[in-house]
């Protein structure tokens, strides 16, 4: 049967004596068993990584956003360049007709 989200579990864990001492001294400070003091810094620990990763990704879609941004603001920027240099062509053309491209009957 699949254990539930609540259940208690308990674990046999290995690490360094030294690592145990500090546990024991920081549970003491913090006025907490071992036990807790254990489950309260492994708690915090996965949600600062939780929150790390979604400040990442928000960081990371913030930039995509904000080179979209730009994009579309350089897209505006040459279409409109764009359109002043077919004004100045006519008028540049109507002046001197002799510069104006030739009609091949081609349509691009």
């Amino acid at each position: 049967m699949a254990r539930k989200p609540t259940d208690i579990v308990q674990l046999k864990l290995r690490f360094p004596e030294s690592l145990r001492r500090q546990l024991e001294r920081e549970a003491a400070r913090n006025h907490r068993s071992m036990n807790t003091e254990i489950i309260h810094r492994l708690g915090e620990s996965i949600e600062e990584t939780i929150a790390d990763r979604t400040a990442e990704r928000e960081s990371k879609e913030g930039v995509a956003r904000a080179l979209a941004r730009f994009k579309a603001r350089v897209g505006r920027e040459l279409r409109a360049n764009d359109e002043e240099v077919a004004v100045f062509n006519q008028e540049f053309w109507r002046e001197f007709p002799q510069f104006a491209p030739k009609d091949d009957g081609e349509k691009k």
